[in-house]
């Protein structure tokens, strides 16, 4: 009677452990992952965004000294001075706080016939430029927009132009657009404030490549909730797999058990 009954708890183990292995074996293959989805849950470079770097840029730099740049902002004829060769140099550190710290060289020169200060200019006269400057990301305050990273930044710098040497405070607009985690344009117009001598003030805009370098990134907010996804599912098929390695194991325990005690009551018969 007792082999009966073990028999009998042995075969609905057997029963149990097998209907369970199925269900987790099923519910694994009830909707299985298309290759878009599995595409979607990859880390992929738009999931980070740059933190902090190192930049450098060459580009060009249009002054307007006109002395009239309120009066007429309609009118360019004789106002803008610049020459045909880059013209802007700068460097600068950019850190995860959003706060940028730059260094600008410029040179330019004021044509003969323009407009400086409100007469016309009698000769070519060179332009020199060194400034430094603070700069914020706006998008710390708007959030991540990709491609498009705007900024406004203050300063103070040396300024030599139209024969008179001049230090200068300074504001600074302006926007870069990437077209990688390295490359990109940066746009700006920076104005120029005299220390209070007989200089004039004046408006210098700005257009050139940069290059980051010595980068530093960080996942955005979208890439750290794909992350957390990531992680939650490689737990759960841990666990489903470890249910069915433990079912299966199970199963084979009772039916190793089933066996053993089929052959008990067969020999139990044989000598009988």
């Amino acid at each position: 009677m007792k082999s009966y009954l073990t028999g009998a708890m042995a075969i609905l183990l057997l029963g149990t452990t097998s209907f369970y292995a199925q269900e987790e074996i099923q519910s694994t293959e009830l909707e299985p992952i298309t290759g878009d989805q599995q595409e979607e849950l990859q880390l992929t470079a738009k999931d980070s965004m740059v933190v902090s770097s190192w930049m450098v840029g060459l580009g060009w730099n249009f002054i307007n000294d006109s002395g009239n740049r309120l009066n007429d902002i309609t009118t360019t004829k004789n106002m803008y001075n610049a020459v045909a060769f880059p013209s802007r140099i700068n460097i600068g550190r950019y850190f995860r706080s959003g706060i940028g710290l730059e260094a600008i060289v410029t040179y330019n020169k004021y044509k003969e016939g323009n407009i400086i200060d409100g007469v016309v200019n009698p000769e070519d006269k060179d332009y020199f430029g060194f400034d430094t400057r603070f700069s914020y990301d706006l998008n710390k305050i708007f959030g991540q927009t990709g491609w498009f990273d705007p900024y406004v930044g203050v300063g103070a710098g040396y300024t030599y132009a139209n024969d008179l040497s001049r230090g200068t405070y300074n504001a600074v607009i302006g926007f870069r657009t990437w077209f990688s985690d390295r490359w990109g344009l940066d746009f700006n117009s920076t104005g120029k404030w005299s220390f209070g001598n007989e200089a004039s003030n004046h408006i210098q805009y700005a257009v050139g490549a940069v290059y980051q370098f010595k980068i530093e990134k960080e996942l955005t907010k979208k890439g750290l909730e794909k992350l957390a996804l990531i992680k939650a599912m490689d737990e759960e098929a841990k666990r489903v797999s470890d249910s069915i390695n433990a079912a299966l194991e199970a199963e084979a325990a009772a039916a190793a058990l089933a066996e053993s005690l089929a052959r008990e009551k067969e020999e139990a018969r044989l000598e009988a």
